[in-house]
């Protein structure tokens, strides 16, 4: 990873669990359970020097809200939209990684740290190992589970197949021959090609709405994954843009960018496959070959029109942008 633009003297503060001993001596399910408040103590260290961190990114959510927790032995009170984040990166957080997060480990009622810390807010999130996209509980909209469940299915196999990679058509090629049983693929293929086979096919028992009884049911889910609050805070877009690897964190569960970043991609290649071989209405604007070039290029026009298709209505641009400049690994 490039050398951070910070200066090698700047400092910056970052947490580690009280508890982490005590954790290793109960069960996940002992800990989830624990009422007592989360406790976290701070260290100064200079960011060239900082131990393996993890960065949250996250919507601060309604400062009416709040929950406490104890930072260096003192009771505080954070956002509750926070404390869950906080909860969840207790129990994914090994016992050598550290955590920073802007309300904790910035001084919110000294204006000169703040301002410096701002300025180096793109080398904190930079050097981090792996940020933290906090998307909210998983009741925030509904149907949470099942579209990051479709997103972590479908994308990790669309990205092990390398059918995201293989040009925008490539999908629908699949699917046209599957359609037709013209290619010797679909019939008793195995290894790969039987995998392929058995992706194309459940693709399509997936998102057409024909085939898929439940089909409103995941086109709502994924809509409103989408549409949270998260996608609406403008700093998301420089944390998750300079990550070297980035996890959305949603209620219980996990999913790498990577598979969110090929997720949209099948919904808008099925979609434009569904438009060329059924045709019932098309899109105002097509974009172009050079728009699916890469993860980084593509899915600004990917998800825009992905969306738009599955009749989505985002309130602003920055989910598009966000998931366009996500870095898979």
């Amino acid at each position: 990873m490039a050398e951070p633009i910070a200066s090698q003297s700047h400092e910056i503060t970052v947490l580690r669990h009280a508890r982490s001993a005590w954790r290793q001596q109960h069960d996940s399910a002992s800990s989830a359970t624990d009422s007592r408040p989360s406790e976290w103590l701070s260290k100064r260290v200079a960011l060239r020097d900082a131990p393996p961190y993890v960065a949250l990114s996250y919507a601060w959510g309604d400062p009416s809200m709040t929950e406490p927790l104890i930072l260096d032995n003192k009771r505080i009170n954070v956002t509750k939209n926070l404390s869950n984040a906080l909860d969840h990166l207790e129990r994914c957080l090994d016992d050598e990684e550290a955590l920073w997060v802007d309300a904790l480990c910035i001084d919110q009622d000294n204006e000169l740290e703040k301002s410096n810390q701002v300025a180096h807010m793109r080398d904190v999130y930079a050097k981090a190992t792996k940020v933290f996209a906090w998307l909210g509980p998983l009741d925030d909209s509904p149907d949470s589970d099942l579209a990051l469940l479709w997103l972590e299915n479908f994308g990790s196999r669309s990205d092990k197949l390398g059918i995201g990679a293989k040009g925008i058509h490539h999908l629908g090629r699949l699917l046209s021959q599957h359609q037709d049983g013209l290619t010797p693929m679909f019939r008793g293929a195995t290894g790969s090609a039987a995998d392929t086979a058995k992706f194309v096919h459940d693709i399509q028992q997936s998102l057409d709405a024909s085939l898929n009884p439940q089909h409103g049911r995941l086109v709502l889910a994924l809509h409103g994954l989408l549409s949270r609050q998260y996608w609406s805070r403008i700093w998301t877009m420089q944390e998750v843009v300079v990550a070297s690897k980035v996890i959305f964190a949603c209620g219980p569960r996990n999913v790498d960018s990577i598979c969110v970043h090929h997720g949209i991609r099948l919904i808008q290649q099925f979609k434009k496959w569904q438009l060329r071989t059924k045709p019932m209405c098309k899109p105002s604007s097509e974009p172009s070959a050079t728009a699916w070039q890469t993860p980084k290029q593509g899915l600004t026009r990917l998800t825009f029109n992905a969306l738009n298709l599955l009749k989505a209505n985002i309130a602003t641009g920055e989910l598009i942008y966000i998931l366009a400049r996500t870095k898979p690994n």
